[in-house]
């Protein structure tokens, strides 16, 4: 038994005497997985030497940076510690109980994960009082990683919005001042950071909200939807109105206070001016007409006395605007009936914050307004 035993110990010595490092591995492709890393795959070398491979080393060009798997075929590596935006190439070495290959041919080249570049600003857009949207184009690279999210911010201010995407869109950021001017940058984010911001977008003003001032100095308590028509004959386009800052002197609604005035009998939002005017030209040589227009606050001379509906809606948004209904107050809007009801006109009443109608011949307050 003795002597058996040592004839194998003397045949494993010679083997293993006999055996050699293994030849080099196939290099495979290299991929970047991250900013600071990679995957390289390998094929394993035709021969091993003699000896089992036991382990696969990668490593980098440039930083030498090495990864390695324990293991005797072919597969992949992955290697850390790259920096970001970097391009990198690799070989890969076999290594047995002999010793280690040669190294394999390098890789082709591959660039670790960056920032994206940054987007191509386009156009700014007000939509409201506090918010606009901001459009762009995506950038031409994406640093290597799909861009998650892109970041619109405002200037002033610093206000933000995101859409959470890869490709181009619009952005909407709100929180922003009415009747402010602004400019937005975009940025991109991915995996690996954040961009550098776009250009800077064509300057945009917020629009006015209820209880902003407005030009004249009053405050504005109805936004349109979409543009009405102002104006003495209508033929203009307003998106706001606005509440004189002040009262105008008491009055009766006008001199003529028996009969109905051709064309001040409308009632609809944006034709108060119209029916002021058909007032002052029908006839009415003093009275809420004639007072409402003699008002120059903001030294602006387009003040007149609203509509019933105009009212209505100042009314509803009284709180917003300060507007203190501790007195009634005259309409241009008079009666569109006939009989005693010529004597009568609308007014906001008081008692009870509805618009009524009442006798022209009683003094009530006037409070203008101005489409713009």
């Amino acid at each position: 038994i003795f002597i058996l035993w040592a004839a194998l110990l003397s045949f494993l010595i010679a083997s293993q005497a006999s055996a050699a490092s293994p030849g080099a591995p196939t290099i495979g492709a290299a991929t970047a997985t991250s900013t600071n890393s990679a995957t390289v795959a390998f094929t394993a070398p035709s021969s091993n030497g003699g000896s089992a491979i036991t382990k696969y080393t990668a490593t980098s060009n440039p930083g030498g940076k090495t990864g390695t798997v324990n293991q005797a075929g072919s597969g992949t590596i992955s290697v850390g510690g790259l920096t970001a935006g970097t391009a990198y190439t690799f070989t890969v070495t076999a290594t047995n109980a002999a010793g280690t290959s040669v190294s394999s041919t390098s890789s082709a080249s591959v660039t670790t994960f960056s920032p994206p570049g940054a987007p191509t600003i386009g156009a700014a857009t007000a939509t409201g009082a506090t918010s606009a949207t901001v459009a762009f184009t995506a950038p031409d690279s994406n640093g290597g990683s799909a861009i998650t999210k892109y970041t619109a911010t405002s200037n002033p201010g610093g206000k933000t919005g995101t859409v959470n995407q890869a490709g181009s869109r619009t952005v909407t950021i709100n929180g922003l001042s009415a009747i402010t001017a602004y400019t937005f940058t975009v940025t991109a984010t991915n995996e690996a950071g954040t961009s550098v911001a776009s250009n800077a977008s064509a300057s945009v003003t917020t629009m006015y909200g209820v209880g902003s001032t407005g030009p004249g100095g009053g405050k504005v308590f109805y936004i349109a939807t979409t543009p009405f028509a102002c104006g003495p004959n209508l033929t203009s386009k307003c998106n706001y109105l606005e509440l004189a800052p002040s009262n105008a002197p008491n009055s009766t609604w006008c001199s003529n206070t028996t009969s109905n005035i051709s064309g001040s009998v409308a009632t609809a939002i944006g034709t108060g001016y119209s029916n002021t005017m058909a007032m002052i030209n029908g006839g009415c040589t003093t009275g809420a007409a004639v007072v409402a227009r003699a008002y120059t606050s903001g030294g602006l001379s387009d003040w007149y006395l609203p509509s019933k509906d105009e009212m209505m809606t100042l009314a509803a948004n009284r709180d917003a605007v300060g507007f203190t209904v501790t007195q009634s107050f005259w309409t241009s809007s008079g009666s569109v009936v006939s009989g005693n009801s010529n004597a009568t006109a609308y007014v906001l009443d008081n008692i009870n914050g509805k618009v009524v109608l009442n006798f022209k011949t009683v003094q009530y307050a006037v409070r203008p307004i101005r489409a713009f």
